[in-house]
């Protein structure tokens, strides 16, 4: 099954063809017409391979925060049951044993979740635009 990227590409191949054919019979204006729809098709195929390429980070990213914590959450466990009762009451209170630490896992998350939906926003107006609403 093609993707959107291919099938864009392939009407905009087409359409800049169409563009080219007319122009030689001399049908400028609608040469043009056809010239202007093929440029919003590259830019729309173009802001598309943006967008997938950020969300494809974004997941990554994603998968990265959750295990990293999940090491935490462990070392936080192993601590309670062997007696770091400091380092555990400094977690339940500042979210950190340190100064130095990142932010909380459920900062990470809630800004992943920000900028996914954020990234799937602007597929979907990059996909609007290149099917022409």
């Amino acid at each position: 099954m093609k993707t959107l990227q291919e099938i864009l590409t392939s009407h905009e191949r087409d359409v800049r063809r169409e563009g080219e054919r007319n122009f030689s019979m001399g049908e400028a204006a609608i040469a043009s017409q056809c010239f202007d729809e093929a440029d919003r098709l590259s830019v729309a195929i173009k802001a598309i391979a943006t967008l997938t390429a950020e969300r494809d980070a974004a997941i990554r990213s994603q998968k990265h925060t959750e295990q990293f914590y999940a090491v935490r959450f462990r070392r936080l466990h192993e601590w309670a049951t062997e007696g770091g009762h400091n380092e555990v009451f400094a977690i339940m209170m500042n979210g950190t044993t340190g100064p130095l630490e990142p932010p909380t896992y459920a900062q990470q998350l809630n800004l992943k979740e920000h900028e996914n939906k954020r990234l799937a926003r602007a597929l979907e107006a990059a996909e609007k635009l290149a099917q022409g609403e």
